[in-house]
């Protein structure tokens, strides 16, 4: 069972990059352009730590966001986006010192950070443009050899 899972393993990868790029664009988006924004009155919850990152922020999170939608420069783009995740985290509970992220409004942060990094040293998956480029790749050094 486990080895017929395992063989599943780079395209469940490949969607999970997809749907994390898209949520981390809407962001982006609403960060950047004050559009999608949330309805206020969570609550009383606390804000999302990546709500502190403004329009530069967010212009870096559509930028990686459509990167890990397409699987382009995967690994790049995981990492620069774990580094405005974490930077979101540190920024974002500053007036509401906790160490814990569910206080804070740092758990959505700490998951980005979680699943980019995961990404970063995974890679993008089969169904990716860098997969494509590896094939591509492969093929014409196999020709001339």
């Amino acid at each position: 069972m486990k080895e017929k899972l395992s063989t599943w393993e780079s395209q469940v990868r490949s969607v999970a990059r997809i749907i994390v790029g898209f949520l981390i664009t809407l962001h982006g988006f609403r960060n950047a352009f004050d559009i999608l924004a949330a309805r206020a009155g969570r609550r009383g919850a606390p804000p999302m730590a990546l709500d502190v990152m403004g329009s530069v922020g967010g212009y870096l999170e559509i930028a990686g966001g459509v990167l890990l939608i397409l699987g382009l420069l995967t690994v790049p783009a995981a990492i620069l986006l774990c580094l405005v995740s974490a930077t979101a985290y540190v920024m974002g509970p500053m007036s509401r010192p906790s160490p814990w992220p569910i206080r804070n409004g740092g758990e959505e942060a700490v998951i980005y950070i979680v699943t980019t990094i995961y990404f970063a040293l995974a890679g993008a998956g089969v169904w990716s443009v860098d997969a494509l480029m590896n094939r591509n790749k492969a093929n014409a050094e196999a020709g001339t050899a």
